[in-house]
């Protein structure tokens, strides 16, 4: 989940600024063949805007001009980081939308310098987990506020706190140890999140605490917090390194901390395609006995730290389709190695009614192939996954799918470790969730 929240924290980053949205009935719309739209599609393209997610700004409708002149403004913006093509379509674009920029209050000779320091942006969920051998094992409500206060031009501050309310618990929950009434799992993790983000000619920072996710984020994910430093650079090869404390969040806490460093690569193949490398080492006992060795799910752990490597490719497959597939492997001696594929048609704009995407997954990931994710693609698991997303209004985002899998090797089930499992047992997996976004 909180895989897509990052997402979406950048997206409005580049929307602040604008008027209501009421105020765009007053602007006539672009018509369909206009230049313009071309125009901003090879800036997309060209990483100066991001546009709706699927390398598109118009879909199935038009845009006002209002509409236009937002992407506009937003690409006037990071007008420093365009080549000589981009800028000249920029300044072509910032013509032909003089008026409606100035009617809506941008700035256009200055307008990367924001007038107000401090921004939010913020998802209330609802959320319904089911597994086939522990039942229902999440009913809940949470609210997520990520704030983002700039504190000059090269550094912003930016947190990220959650609070979930169970509506009805089952029996058993991981890591409950609960004594509310119906066994509920209320918490809060106030400053889950707290970094300085930098910016500077041709790299990028972060310092404090902060959500990591290399490659796909299958072998590590947003639920695995990072305190220590990040650092990204580079353009066609972008490189970043982290080092320092990794620890999993879960109710009433850090679970565990253990060491953590990491670099990973991005390069462009072709103009659709990308790969994505990543190597990690993680500190093996879990920070729980940093001098003396323990054994956790039939495996011995100790101080050492352990490799993980991920690795796939991405690509656009026309205009609707997309495809992304990984390779996953550790250094344990055994239960070491997993597989990802994903194929997914259109792509769901919590800010665009009406958008949608469909996607089939397949998943195979050994017991010690991974560390965490909260994508919900378990150790000791294999299966295939048919899910959607659905935009009904403004601001949000239905999420729906059905993950048919079974247990490679005996053990005990994925989210109750009192109930044992055979190997080749299923444990179908059904999520509904309902967002609503504010900002």
């Amino acid at each position: 989940m909180k895989k897509r929240i990052i997402l979406l924290m950048i997206v409005a980053l580049f929307c602040l600024g604008g008027v209501a949205a009421a105020a765009a009935s007053q602007f006539s719309d672009v018509p369909a063949k206009h230049w313009a739209y071309d125009a901003i599609n090879k800036l997309a393209k060209a990483g100066i805007v991001d546009g709706y997610g699927d390398g598109t700004f118009r879909g199935d409708k038009t845009m006002t001009r209002y509409e236009m002149a937002q992407i506009v403004a937003n690409a006037m913006a990071r007008e420093d980081k365009a080549d000589a093509g981009s800028r000249a379509l920029i300044e072509k674009l910032a013509k032909e939308f003089a008026d409606e920029l100035k009617v809506i209050g941008t700035r256009v000779d200055n307008l990367e310098k924001k007038v107000d320091n401090f921004h939010y942006f913020g998802i209330v969920g609802n959320r319904y987990d089911h597994w086939k051998t522990a039942g229902t094992v999440d009913r809940s409500n949470a609210f997520i506020l990520n704030t983002f206060y700039k504190i000059n031009d090269n550094f912003t501050a930016i947190t990220q706190s959650e609070m979930h309310r169970q509506y009805m618990q089952t029996e058993y929950q991981s890591s409950n140890n609960s004594t509310f009434p119906n066994d509920k799992n209320d918490w809060n993790s106030w400053g889950l999140q707290a970094y300085v983000d930098g910016k500077f000619d041709g790299y990028s920072t972060k310092m404090g605490r902060f959500t990591y996710m290399p490659a796909y984020g299958i072998s590590h994910g947003d639920y695995l917090e990072v305190n220590g430093l990040q650092v990204t650079f580079g353009n066609k090869l972008k490189t970043t390194l982290v080092g320092g404390q990794n620890s999993e969040i879960v109710p009433g806490g850090s679970f565990a901390t253990m060491g953590y460093r990491a670099v990973d690569i991005v390069t462009p193949l072709s103009a659709v395609t990308n790969l994505r490398l990543a190597y990690q080492q993680n500190q093996s006992n879990w920070g729980l006995a940093p001098e003396a060795a323990y054994v956790y799910g039939g495996v011995t752990h100790n101080k050492d730290y352990i490799n993980y490597w991920e690795g796939g490719f991405d690509s656009k497959l026309g205009q609707d389709f997309s495809f992304e597939a990984a390779y996953i492997k550790s250094s344990y001696d055994s239960d070491n190695k997993g597989y990802y594929a994903q194929l997914k048609y259109k792509n769901a704009i919590p800010f665009v009614p009406h958008t949608f995407d469909f996607y089939v997954a397949y998943h195979k990931l050994e017991n010690n192939s991974i560390m965490y994710n909260d994508l919900r693609y378990i150790g000791n698991l294999k299966g295939v996954r048919v899910g959607a997303h659905w935009a009904p209004w403004n601001n949000t985002l239905l999420t729906v799918w059905y993950d048919a899998q079974k247990y490679i090797n005996a053990g005990t089930s994925a989210k109750n470790n009192n109930i044992a499992v055979t190997s080749g047992e299923k444990d179908n997996m059904f999520r509904a969730q309902l967002d609503f976004f504010f900002k």
